[in-house]
């Protein structure tokens, strides 16, 4: 699943010990009027297939036709592929959604990631020196603005959220980055990371100006 798509971490990170076991979950309720609107999307759009496929199941000359003009019969064929393909992928997506959680487990040595819904489970690690650090990420969302505390990795999939609130203060960020034990690193690390990149980045010196003396003014 993907970071934006949570809506709730529990408990806090402040008010969990380690080892710290943090509980992520979505929105059920948006993903299921989703789930509708697109069903009945979909319904409209087949509706006018399934009638085609009726009458030509039904009626032997145009069976005849279609096998005499085998052209036709592939263009049926592949509208109806690409139809049920624009409305299957999206539907099988929020299915999976619907009812699906993660379950984050830090300890000293490593972070333990399960991703759980309706019908599978997928667990994967991370040794904690892996991380780069810990980012402070504000997201823009329908509700308003997101604060979101972020454990940062050379490879994007393996960002974990660890905390998330309408309102986050700088002490609150440094304090959440000494209880786990990491350094914290800009926002633009989300999303360009090389795996050289080191956690820190040093300033870069202010150019200095030349000076020239200027030549001495000729007398009138």
């Amino acid at each position: 699943m993907r970071i934006a798509e949570f809506e709730t971490v529990t408990p806090r990170l402040s008010e969990a010990s380690l080892p710290y076991r943090l509980e992520q979950n979505g929105s059920n309720l948006g993903n299921t009027l989703t789930l509708v609107i697109l069903a009945s999307l979909a319904a409209l759009i087949l509706t006018p297939f399934v009638i085609l496929l009726t009458y030509i199941a039904s009626d032997p000359f145009t069976r005849d036709a279609l096998t005499a003009q085998p052209a036709a019969a592939i263009e049926i064929a592949l509208g109806i592929s690409v139809a049920s393909a624009l409305i299957g992928w999206p539907l099988r997506t929020l299915v999976h959604r619907l009812g699906s959680h993660r379950i984050v487990e830090i300890d000293a040595n490593e972070i333990r990631v399960t991703d759980q819904g309706l019908w599978r489970r997928h667990t994967w690690r991370q040794p904690i020196t892996a991380y780069l650090g810990l980012t402070h990420h504000l997201r823009t969302t329908n509700a308003g603005p997101r604060h979101e505390l972020i454990l940062v990795h050379p490879t994007r999939r393996y960002h974990v959220l660890v905390a998330l609130a309408d309102r986050m203060t700088d002490i609150e960020v440094a304090a959440a980055a000494s209880r786990l034990g990491v350094p914290l690193v800009p926002p633009a690390q989300l999303y360009r990371l090389p795996k050289t990149l080191p956690p820190t980045i040093a300033a870069t010196p202010e150019p200095q100006l030349a000076t020239h003396d200027l030549p001495a003014a000729a007398g009138a």
